[in-house]
This record gives structure tokens, sequence and C-alpha cells, in this order.
């Protein structure tokens, strides 16, 4: 289904074998071969880098990324399943630790019944989010900060086309 691009591993079949790779200690690299289905919840930990090229395929999440350490994303599409009438309350993308760094470069994500598709937790401070040159199609929130609290985060969007109910709802200072 990916091939991984790394030391310590090499070609992934299926979603077991991604999640597999994700969970390899050290920084991980996948390029994928083909769309990929059926990705469930995912923690990128403190520390880990994790790069995904889509490699212009399409990566469908039945669940989210918590985002920990640095992730990146880039090069085709994401669509998410999540329905917020059906209770799934979460962001796509949760940004979850101080310091986390997430960004996203030329990838489409659709995530239509979604109520956010990238979010920095409430009490996350210094976190750094950059949406680059990407389309969000969200049910409500395309970028938020999470609007219980304000907190010093770096959000970057730069060449995007963002369209939700509210695409972007963030707190300044």
């Amino acid at each position: 289904v990916c091939q991984l691009v790394a030391t310590k591993a090499s070609g992934i079949k299926s979603v077991a074998d991604l999640k597999a790779a994700l969970d390899t200690p050290g920084d991980v690299n996948i390029v994928l071969a083909n769309n990929v289905s059926g990705v469930g919840n995912t923690i990128i930990p403190v520390g880990k880098t994790v790069n995904i090229d889509l490699n212009g395929k399409t990566m469908a999440l039945n669940g989210c990324f918590l985002d920990e350490g640095d992730l990146n994303i880039t090069n085709g599409s994401l669509e998410s399943s999540y329905d917020l009438l059906k209770g799934n309350y979460n962001a796509v993308i949760s940004i979850f630790a101080d310091g986390a760094k997430f960004t996203i470069d030329g990838v489409t994500v659709y995530a239509p019944k979604a109520l956010g598709v990238i979010n920095t937790n409430n009490e996350v401070t210094n976190a750094t989010v950059n949406v680059l040159n990407s389309t969000i199609v969200s049910g409500c929130y395309c970028v938020s900060t999470n609007a219980a609290k304000v907190v010093d985060n770096t959000i970057a969007i730069e060449n995007c086309t963002l369209q939700g109910e509210t695409p972007v709802m963030y707190n300044v200072n």
C-alpha cells in the first residue's frame, strides 16, 4: 500500500504495516505507493518527526492524528469520515503538546462533516502550524486554536483555500 523510506523498515503493504512504521522508534519518512484507507487514531509522540509524502495519493482516515511531535504531510489528499452529527468531536489533526509542529503542504483535506480539521488543544503553547498551498473543506472549522483560552502558538496560512462554516477561528492577545 505504501513504501517506507527510512533505515528501519522497507515496503509497507497494509494499514497495519503503516501503523507499525509510525510506531517505530525514531523519525520516520513514509511515501505512499497507493491510496490507503481505514487509517485510525494515530499518535505522533513528543520528540518524533514523521514525514508523510502522500505522493499524489489519498489517505482516508476514520480516526485522527494526535500530534505531540513534528508531523509533516505533503503532496496528496486526506479524506475524513468524521461526522459531528455522529458524535465525532475531535479535529482530524489535533496538536496536543507544547512545542508540537504540524505542516501540510500541497494537500487537499476533505472533511465536510467534521467539526474541525486542524486544532490546537486548549492548553497547548508554543505550537507551530503551517498550512501551505493546500485546500481544506470542513463542516465547521478548517483551522482553530480552540476559543477556550488565548495561548502563544504560531499559525501560518499561505496560498490556501479554506471552506467551512467558520474557516478560521483563533484567539489573539
